[in-house]
């Protein structure tokens, strides 16, 4: 998976304020590919936009490159320039610090 395609692919989507695709730790797969959103609407309807994501993936997307997964995020992790840091955002999941 490239992640930069898929980002850029998913990124038409114009729920989608900023975007990251990891790959995340899956028992049955050994990875799977996750979607990490900062919505437009933060904490509105992030059922009906992780819906159109999935199903917008599923159209676009070879099917390995297809999210599985979708988390939305206030922020991402970030180092002083505004790059994204991907590996504290893997802690960040593998935590569950999403999910506070």
């Amino acid at each position: 998976m490239a992640p930069a395609h898929v980002e850029n692919v998913l990124d038409e989507l114009d729920f989608i304020a900023q975007l990251c695709v990891i790959g995340t730790p899956d028992k049955l797969y050994g990875e799977e590919v996750t979607a990490v959103i900062v919505s437009t609407t933060p904490g509105a309807n992030e059922d009906a936009q992780r819906k159109a994501l999935l199903d917008y993936g599923r159209n676009h997307l070879a099917k390995f490159e297809t999210p599985t997964r979708v988390i939305f995020l206030d922020d991402f992790p970030r180092n002083q320039t505004g790059k994204v840091l991907r590996p504290q955002l893997k802690q960040w999941i593998a935590e569950g610090k999403h999910e506070i």
